[in-house]
This record gives C-alpha cells, structure tokens and sequence, in this order.
C-alpha cells in the first residue's frame, strides 16, 4: 500500500471568480502532530461544528499525504507536503481549456503550491476522491506549508503566513485567500504525547530498524530491508527476473497479522523514523514503536503482529 501518488499535469490559470467572505471567529485553537493521545485512549473525534474557541489545526506529518471533503459533500481535496489540488461537484468557474488528450471526463480543479500563486487547471484525473472524510467546519489541517480551513461559508487554503491562496464555495471561488483568522494562527507547538492519531482518509509512511513501512486506515505494509532471524513461508514458485527480487515483507490487512514473501523491483526507505516509545494511528490501525520491536495492531480485531529483525509473531 502506498501514500497517495501526485500525478504531473499541466497547470491552466483561468480568471478569478467572485468572493465570498470567511467566517469571522476567535482565534483558532490548535493540536500538534494530529491529535495526540495516551496509547491507552481512545483517538479523539472532532466535534462536527465549530466551537467557540475558533478552528482547531490539526498537523499532518510531512511523510503523509491525503484526501478530505467539506461537510457539505460539494468540495474534495487531494493535501500533500507542499500541495493541495481541490474539485467541485458543482463547479463555480468556467471549464478550463483542455490542454492534452484525454480519454476521460476533462475536470477543471483549483491548485495551490507552497512555491506559487493559487491557479485553475485542467486534469484528466480525479485526483481527490469525492468520497473522502469530511473536515468538520471549524476545524484545519496544515501539512507542511499549506493550511485549509472548513468554514461555514466556503473552504479556505493557503499558504502558512501569505495571503496566497484559495477560497471556493458552491457559488464562488477567489484565487487569494482570505483575511481570517487562520490566516495568522500561530504555529502549533510540538506534543510528547505517545500515539498521534491521524485523521482518516490519510496515509504514508516510516521506518524502524532497517524496515520500510506505509500505514492507512485500511491497514499497515513493511518491507524487511536486510537479513533477519527468522524467516516467512516460502514462496510456492520463486521469483522469476521478470518479477524481481524475494522480498520479505510483513502486512496487517483485514484484521489478520502475517508475514510473506513477495517480487519487487524497487526498495522502499518508508519515511522518518518512528521513535522508540512513539505511535501512530489511523483509525482502527495503530503502530508502536518499542524498546525491542515494532507492534501493529488492529483496535477493533485486536490482531496484528510484533516484529524486529530477531523476531517476529502474529497474534
């Protein structure tokens, strides 16, 4: 399983549409690290509207990348580090010009880079999925240098300390962002809370001890990048040169902990190391790093696996 894969395509800048003002509001509270909690507790659940101390920003680590919806079901985004492409279901602006040959529906998103001005584009992909995780109104997330906002009135992403940036609702859009206080929300601090948890929808990837790892809501895949102690079964039929390599790999998906050998052309460094005595969790998957190996679980199955380059075991 991977991360989210960016898809190169031809930007397309059409004129701007009309404005439609932020939610006025106090300033915004904020949560480091996603939402970071005991490895006891239970994850913390966004309250579904605002609250009164403003919009709660949730950081994603740069490693992770992924989708979110506005409440509303109208707005989808793809966010990764430096990032952020958004659709509509029903589109406030003209169709932009279709730039290459395409197969598919040609779809016209809205497009923001950390290094840029926000933009309209062409694409033949659906880069976000439609389906993805609401963002509550009231809440953020900011990965990297891009920071979007669920308001009442419109979805709101800029670029950390700039006005560069989008607004766009189901009638309009501004290809600058919004004096809000978002806007000028202070960095949120470090935690050293045990477990972050992870908003839904998102997904990436870690390392622990020579092991490349990428994790989601629908389970956790590492790849055993030298030589251990213990071995998986066997292959029914060996890799041929057209398949690749024997890679030894451990996987937690539906429910159930398992090592195996599989065929791989390329390696997989994973992303920063997971610390000992840190976790992650996505929804029901969660991930410890411990003095001597690395536990993933899955909290609903209560299945999973414990493995180090000395051992490993299924439970």
């Amino acid at each position: 399983m991977a991360a989210g894969l960016l898809v190169a395509l031809t930007a397309c800048t059409s004129s701007s549409g009309s404005h439609a003002g932020g939610l006025a509001s106090p300033s915004p509270a904020v949560v480091a690290s996603g939402t970071p909690v005991p490895a006891s507790s239970s994850p913390v659940v966004p309250s579904p509207s605002a609250s009164p101390a403003g919009p709660v920003i949730t950081v994603i680590p740069t490693a992770f990348s992924g989708d979110f919806s506005t409440p509303s079901g109208n707005i989808a985004c793809h966010l990764t580090d430096g990032w952020v492409n958004c659709r509509a279901k029903h589109e406030p602006w003209r169709p932009a010009p279709k730039t290459e040959t395409c197969n598919q529906t040609w779809h016209t998103t809205i497009d923001l880079h950390a290094s840029g001005e926000a933009a309209l584009r062409g694409d033949c992909y659906e880069i976000a999925d439609v389906a993805a995780p609401p963002l509550a109104y009231g809440h953020a997330f900011q990965l990297g240098r891009i920071r979007c906002a669920s308001l009442q009135t419109e979805l709101e992403c800029l670029v950390v300390d700039t006005h560069r940036g989008f607004t766009v609702n189901r009638s309009s859009y501004h290809l600058t962002a919004a004096t809000s206080p978002l806007a000028v929300a202070p960095a949120p601090p470090g935690s050293a809370a045990p477990v972050t948890v992870l908003p839904v929808g998102f997904a990436g990837g870690f390392s622990y001890d020579g092991m490349a790892c990428d994790m989601s809501q629908d389970g956790v895949g590492c790849i055993v990048n030298g030589p251990t102690g213990w071995k998986p079964p066997p292959r029914a039929h060996p890799c041929t040169d057209q398949q690749g390599d024997t890679s030894t790999e451990v996987h937690l998906d539906h429910g159930v902990g398992r090592a195996v050998q599989t065929c791989r052309f390329d390696s997989n460094s994973g992303g920063p190391p997971l610390a000992a005595g840190r976790g992650i969790r996505i929804g029901s998957i969660e991930c410890l790093s411990r003095q001597r190996d690395l536990k993933c679980t899955d909290l609903r199955s209560r299945h999973g696996f414990v493995v180090s380059t000395a051992h490993f075991r299924a439970f």
